[in-house]
């Protein structure tokens, strides 16, 4: 339908002398369909307002455009226009503009009730509580939100190995089901800017940890290793060097346990072993073999001093 308008707009248009400003606003709507804001937005800079009687249409166009380029200025302007126009239509196209307008300044978006189902989705968007996790350095949790106020954080300490020996392509999802009473809970408040910081306590900052942040039925959780670890993977020859991240000193004597997923879908245990001096080891050959048919390779990697972590590599 888009074409066909198009190539009649282009066939009309080859045949008059000069573009007329009603001709430019046809150009301009049939190029913004074409997704070509660029281009539609240069020929409705040219069109005089006052020389065309189809302003309402103009005035919501100018609105779309300017929406479109980010100039929220130009966008409320011409929005303005049409927000208390007698025509429903209208009157909620113009509005829903200046809703957008205010969501993206931080502003509660009004809207008016009778609205269609697209915009009651969007409305009901507007309004439904959300927020994100993320972890700072591993010492802290930053959380963002929009219409909260409060949210719960627990902490539950992980003990890895056992974990990964249970799944270990699914170490962090394996933990929820150990979940016993959190080790760290606390309710955060959110302030007006839709922030809250949480400083992981010292006892578990250097710990496998499990972090779940609460609120409105909704929950995310994110897994820190909290560990000094370095660890450097050689994909192409199936081995690992461990090195301390703060001095980059090789660590020996490092713990290492293997689990490989085989084509047929089965996960089964490799081998496991210790770093040499030079913090190396080599996870993927065997007396009997190598891993080079294995799917994907799951590796368990401890230390006493410096902690532990999960990686996940492709075979050699």
């Amino acid at each position: 339908q888009v074409i066909a308008r198009r190539e009649e707009l282009l066939q009309r248009l080859c045949l008059v002398p000069r573009l007329e400003p009603r001709d430019r606003l046809e150009l301009a709507y049939t190029l913004t369909l074409q997704d070509r804001l660029t281009d539609a937005s240069a020929q409705f800079a040219r069109i005089d307002r006052a020389a065309i009687a189809a302003r309402l249409q103009y005035d919501y166009l100018g609105a779309y455009l300017a929406l479109g380029r980010g100039d929220l200025a130009t966008a409320a302007r011409f929005a303005a226009l049409g927000k208390d126009h007698p025509v429903a239509h209208w009157r909620l196209r113009f509005g829903e503009v200046l809703a957008q307008l205010d969501e993206i300044a931080g502003r509660p978006a009004t809207r008016e009730a009778a609205l269609g189902d697209a915009r009651r989705q969007d409305t009901q968007a507007a309004n439904t509580p959300t927020f994100q996790a993320r972890l700072n350095e591993g010492t802290s949790l930053v959380i963002t939100a929009s219409n909260l106020t409060r949210c719960t954080v627990r902490m539950h300490r992980l003990d890895l190995e056992p974990l990964f020996s249970q799944a270990p392509f699914a170490t962090a999802s394996a933990a929820r089901s150990t979940w016993v009473r959190a080790a760290f809970e606390q309710e955060v408040a959110i302030d007006a800017k839709g922030q809250a910081s949480v400083v992981i306590p010292a006892t578990l900052q250097h710990q496998a940890v499990a972090i779940e942040v609460a609120a409105a039925g909704q929950s995310q959780v994110l897994t820190t290793f909290a560990d000094a670890l370095d660890v450097r993977l050689a994909p192409g020859s199936g081995q690992l060097q461990v090195l301390h991240a703060k001095t980059g000193k090789p660590l020996s004597a490092t713990y290492v346990k293997v689990y490989i997923e085989r084509p047929d879908g089965r996960v089964v245990f490799h081998k496991d072993g210790y770093t040499d001096l030079r913090g190396r080891f080599d996870y993927a050959s065997l007396g009997t073999g190598s891993v080079g048919a294995a799917k994907r390779i799951a590796l368990f990697i401890s230390h006493d001093e410096a902690g532990a972590t999960v990686r996940e590599v492709l075979p050699p």
